[in-house]
């Protein structure tokens, strides 16, 4: 006979973490309640973003799109994209 118990991928449970985590920032009011429910989620200063793009240099852009300009930058030795949202 079967066992009847369930049994639950590993894959599934780190889904429902995380979709768990993504409802309860999602309610979230405060950069603090922010940083309390995502604590792996690295902060980057405005600086810091800044001197990634080349201070936004216009050379740097990759695309624009509804929501803003994406620029090509360098973070840590690493390539990355930025996108500057743009004011609404």
């Amino acid at each position: 006979m079967k066992d009847s118990k369930k049994t639950t991928k590993p894959e599934a449970v780190a889904n429902e973490k995380t979709q768990k985590q993504s409802s309860q920032c999602a309610r979230a009011l405060s950069l603090s309640s922010l940083e309390d429910c995502l604590p792996d989620i690295m902060r980057i200063s405005y600086e810091d973003i800044r001197k990634a793009t080349d201070y936004f240099n216009k050379e740097r852009i990759l695309g624009k799109g509804g929501f803003g300009t994406v620029y090509r930058g360098e973070w840590k030795w690493e390539s990355v994209a930025i996108k500057r949202l743009t004011p609404v």
